[in-house]
């Protein structure tokens, strides 16, 4: 065999077996749970932001891949809340839930294209507040984000959900 023709082959074979990096998938954000200062819910919520009992897929459940985990909750009691506020807002968030003293939360917060923002573990007492500067928001950005947090009980049930968060004045669509 010619060395030109074999070259040709073998560069054609090689070609063919490349592979191409996976494609990320955007995540869809697209409701919002609107909060004002009190914590007031107005306009109509997104019915499945700031819940208890999320199903999350590969991806979600790998944001908190090596801490500790339990079993699911399958239900939560309905003076157990979690929620953030104001929401929209230009000036930051008080996340708040009613967590008893033995309990933690987790929090990832992620943009669309899964990257993610800002990241806590071990979170302990009734509220942690949120800058648009340490979540890093670009200065003139008034995109959605996504918060995904796990609530550890100390009889070690976990309680999951996500939120989102929008920088932005605060005003009903």
């Amino acid at each position: 065999m010619r060395p030109i023709p074999s070259l040709l082959l073998l560069l054609c074979l090689l070609q063919g077996c490349r592979k191409d990096p996976p494609t990320v998938v955007d995540l869809e954000i697209d409701g919002l749970t609107y909060r004002d200062m009190n914590a007031d819910v107005f306009c109509l919520p997104d019915s499945t932001d700031w819940q208890l009992l999320d199903q999350w897929d590969e991806w979600e459940s790998s944001l908190f891949a090596g801490r500790p985990t339990g079993p699911a909750a399958v239900s939560a009691p309905d003076t157990f809340l979690f929620f953030a506020f104001p929401n929209p807002s230009v000036y930051g968030w008080q996340i708040h839930t009613n967590q008893n003293s033995t309990s933690y939360f987790d929090m990832r917060i992620v943009n669309r294209q899964r990257e993610i923002l800002w990241s806590q573990n071990n979170i302990t007492g009734n509220s942690v507040y949120l800058s648009p500067t340490s979540i890093a928001f670009s200065p003139d950005s008034s995109e959605l984000v996504r918060a995904y947090y796990r609530v550890m009980r100390s009889n070690g049930t976990v309680y999951q959900g996500h939120g989102d968060l929008k920088r932005a004045a605060f005003s009903c669509p």
